[in-house]
């Protein structure tokens, strides 16, 4: 029995999460914005409860840049959300990431 629950959490805490990735403007302000931003996963489907879970406050571009390439993010991906960003106050992102990446949120 010990086995099979051992397995059992094994995949559980291994397997791929889905979720959205937001990143935010964190002024509201456009004619103020200063390169400060929030980044916030909520998981959804089986693999998550859905909901926001703690958001990551960044600093600067090049820290927000950092994040995104640490949690999995490709650099076009990255310069995708980068190009939105000066033309919205939000981005979000379908993704799946992996449970390492999910724990720095």
């Amino acid at each position: 029995m010990s086995t099979l629950f051992a397995e059992f959490l094994r995949e559980k805490l291994e397997a791929p999460v889905e979720g959205f990735v937001h990143v935010l403007h964190s002024e509201a302000d456009p004619t103020r914005r200063r390169g400060h931003f929030t980044v916030m996963f909520a998981r959804i489907g089986p693999t998550g409860t859905g909901g926001a879970m703690k958001p990551r406050y960044i600093a600067s571009e090049k820290e927000l840049e950092r994040f995104l390439e640490s949690i999995g993010f490709t650099a076009e991906a990255i310069a995708k959300i980068r190009l939105e960003l000066t033309r919205e106050s939000s981005v979000s992102e379908l993704v799946t990431l992996a449970p390492s990446a999910v724990q720095r949120f």
